[in-house]
């Protein structure tokens, strides 16, 4: 009988004594993932030797060419320059359908956005589609639409929050000079924005330029420096029960970071207020507003019925102290929200694009959901208490509207 060989010693494929270490791997290698750069978005480039300061943006499948124009327009604060943009403004809605390459009018504050769309295989001459724009809205401002909109102006002027409103914008009219003509309006340069398909090759960006080079001699015109506020109070006698109250503040220099401190102390506010079981059956209204590189944001405080005094001086006196702790878990539900939201408007191509031509307007980049996110991670409670806190400061604006 032949003698029997020894078992081979097992040596697993596999030394299973690395697999304590695996989950430390794993960990180090999410933090590390974690933490590298925001990846940001494409950003619109300047054509090669333009004059126009025309900038282009190529994106995959996009099957027309678009031309996005913003003019730097003086915001309409007083009664009768309400009453006229609107009127123009509506008048510019209604002759777009006239026109064969404006797809869509935008008249904010300070900027009147005139987007053109039109085939590759065409050409366009962006000086006949402006002005058959123009030419056809006068169509429409007519004396009866006129007589419509004043109508319609008086009715709401009477409502308690536009009563506050109104006498808001009304002291901050001198801060800005008051807007001439439509054609006044587009002769100065616009800032202007080209989106071509990915696959265009053509010369299309040169030729626009020139095009808006000839049309546009004048360059575009400089956000005005901010003026700044002086701290002011004042009463509104109402003919009815109900007493409001609006309390405002100006807006420090744009930028994205500051920008969105303001906007989420907004969201912030309004959230905590309207979960207050004291001040059930008060409406809480929050208005950021950028105006050019700086504009306001503003609390009115309204109610169905009659407020009673003590109780503004409750709320102004609890918002003057709020501490970072009792705002934390609203941040953290307002960011979750923004960054959905934002997240939401990136995967929408024509609101992206509208994005671009904003940002592109304010001198700001475009900012990606990994961008978005990681200035959101920057903001904290202390931040945003302060912020709220300006709201009844030292250098605010504060109107009541109380009975006689």
């Amino acid at each position: 009988m032949s003698e029997q060989q020894p078992l081979k010693e097992y040596r697993p494929i596999f030394n299973r004594s690395y697999l304590k270490y695996l989950g430390f791997v794993v960990a180090i290698a999410i933090i590390f993932l974690s933490e590298k750069s925001p990846q940001p978005l494409a950003q619109p480039q300047l054509i090669a030797q333009a004059k126009s300061g025309l900038q282009q943006l190529q994106i995959d499948g996009l099957e027309q060419q678009r031309l996005l124009l913003s003019f730097s327009s003086s915001p309409a604060l007083t009664g009768s320059e309400q009453k006229q943009r609107q009127l123009i403004y509506q008048a510019l809605r209604k002759s777009v359908a006239d026109s064969q390459y404006v797809n869509a009018v935008l008249w904010t504050f300070d900027r009147l956005e005139i987007e053109l769309h039109w085939p590759p295989e065409q050409d366009i001459s962006i000086a006949d589609t402006l002005q058959q724009l123009v030419d056809n809205s006068y169509r429409y401002d007519t004396a009866a639409t006129e007589k419509l909109i004043a109508a319609q102006y008086y009715l709401q002027s009477k409502q308690p929050q536009q009563l506050l409103l109104n006498s808001f914008n009304q002291s901050m009219a001198s801060h800005y000079y008051a807007q001439g003509n439509l054609r006044q309006l587009l002769t100065r340069r616009p800032t202007a924005l080209l989106f071509t398909a990915e696959s265009d090759q053509s010369q299309l960006g040169a030729i626009i330029d020139r095009q808006l080079a000839a049309l546009f001699p004048l360059p575009g015109p400089e956000f005005p420096k901010p003026v700044s506020w002086q701290a002011k109070q004042r009463i509104l006698n109402a003919r009815t029960g109900q007493n409001s109250f609006l309390s405002a503040v100006q807006l420090e220099t744009l930028s994205n970071g500051q920008n969105q401190v303001e906007l989420l102390s907004n969201f912030v506010l309004s959230r905590y207020l309207q979960e207050r079981p004291d001040y059930r059956g008060l409406n809480f209204r929050l208005i950021h507003q950028p105006i050019y590189d700086g504009g306001y944001r503003l609390l009115i405080i309204s109610s169905a019925t009659k407020i009673a005094a003590p109780l503004l001086q409750q709320i102004s006196s609890e918002i003057a102290v709020l501490s970072p702790a009792q705002i934390e878990d609203h941040l953290t539900q307002v960011k979750d929200q923004l960054l959905q939201q934002y997240q939401s408007l990136l995967e929408d191509p024509e609101r992206l694009i509208k994005l671009y031509s904003k940002k592109h307007f304010y001198r700001l980049n475009t900012l990606s959901r990994s961008e978005y996110s990681a200035h959101l991670d920057t903001i904290d409670a202390e931040q945003i208490s302060a912020q709220i806190r300006k709201l009844f400061g030292d250098n605010t604006i504060s109107i009541r509207l109380q009975q006689r």
